[in-house]
């Protein structure tokens, strides 16, 4: 066989499993985007909530009200992963600032740097979660036992961060939620430290 003709069927077969491949990707992510779109269906109509969008080009969007509190669900659909927020907004202004995630490589180089965290002399957290934040006092209020054991689960699980400020509380965790039971022990968790910040 001629080398042209080796070379051509070489790229025709090349093109053709790379378009399958392709193919078998996008099944897979349209599996995955109506499966999850489901589950925010679900979640809307157990708490009452709305869902805005959720097509082939628009991810849903979820509202609900956990008491006189928003809470709010978005995907961002990236290039290579995707990245979901829970944002629960106060009804009223509260000026904790507060950010708890897993450690990481980084997180130990700030502390060999000097960078301050906030110990809770609690081993295992301490050395598996980074606490930051601007009133040591009320977050260890805030942070008991019994909360520090659900974060701790929760992080290493869901590998999520908790972010509060501007009287927010954001919830960042780097896939879709995969069932109502992994939604509702998330949204367990907000409402304990939803409820913990407002009494402090």
């Amino acid at each position: 066989m001629e080398p042209m003709i080796e070379g051509t069927i070489f790229l025709v077969t090349a093109v053709g499993i790379m378009l399958a491949g392709l193919a078998a990707y996008f099944v897979y992510i349209g599996k995955k985007q109506k499966k999850y779109l489901e589950l925010i269906h679900k979640e809307a109509d157990k708490r009452g909530g709305e869902v805005k969008g959720g097509s082939v080009i628009t991810e849903p969007k979820l509202k609900f009200y956990l008491g006189s509190d928003t809470v709010k669900l978005h995907t961002v659909n990236g290039r290579y992963s995707v990245t979901t927020y829970i944002t629960l907004i106060f009804d009223r202004e509260i000026n904790l600032k507060m950010n708890i995630h897993k450690t990481m490589p980084i997180s130990k180089l700030g502390k060999a740097l000097g960078l301050k965290d906030i110990e809770l002399g609690d081993q295992d957290f301490d050395e598996k979660i980074v606490v930051k934040g601007n009133d040591e006092g009320k977050i260890r209020q805030i942070l008991s036992f019994d909360i520090r054991q659900k974060l701790l689960s929760s992080i290493l699980k869901f590998n999520l961060s908790f972010n509060l400020s501007n009287s927010k509380i954001s919830v960042i965790f780097y896939d879709y939620l995969r069932s109502e039971e992994d939604f509702d022990e998330v949204m367990s968790l907000i409402e304990i430290l939803k409820n913990k910040i407002k009494k402090r």
